[in-house]
Parts: C-alpha cells; sequence; structure tokens
C-alpha cells in the first residue's frame, strides 16, 4: 500500500480486489483512510493526499461475517457506495 500510495501522492489509487487484501493490509488501508497519512518501518508518518477507489466482486459482508475482512474498513468504505448489477 505504502509504494502505491508513494508512486501516486496526489491521484486516484483504485483497488481493485479490496475483499483480497490480507487483514494486515486491511488495517493499513483503514489507518490511511483515517488520517491520511502512513509509515513505513520506523519512519515517520507521510502524509498522502490520494483518493481511494475500491472494488470487488465479492459479498464483503459475508467476508466480514466470516472473519475475513475488517468491519470497521467495510464501514469506511460504504461512505460512498456504487453497487452494480452483474451484467
Amino acid at each position: 500500500l505504502y509504494t502505491a500510495l508513494e508512486n501516486n501522492p496526489h491521484g486516484t489509487l483504485y483497488i481493485e480486489e479490496v475483499a483480497q487484501l490480507p487483514l494486515k493490509q486491511q488495517k493499513h488501508l483503514l489507518e490511511f483512510m483515517r488520517r491520511k497519512m502512513l509509515a513505513q518501518g520506523d519512519a515517520p508518518p507521510r502524509i498522502f493526499r490520494t483518493r481511494i477507489i475500491a472494488g470487488s466482486d465479492e459479498n464483503i459482508s459475508k467476508r466480514v461475517r466470516a472473519g475475513m475482512f475488517s468491519e470497521e474498513l467495510e464501514t469506511a468504505l460504504q461512505k460512498n457506495e456504487i453497487a452494480l448489477p452483474t451484467l
């Protein structure tokens, strides 16, 4: 996540399959969404002005119930949810 933000510190980051992120990376993504800053290793946190767009073809609520996705991150991502029907 840090590398992707570092490569695009003032743009838009699209996460194609957010449901597949490991729980540790979900924690980092949630921290970034809350604070707009992220640290790597022992370095001080860096501020990014990046928008996040996340997509998934999986039902994230089911993954939350299964303990495979952070409920807090699901809530943060649902602020501007766009549900599209299957083609």
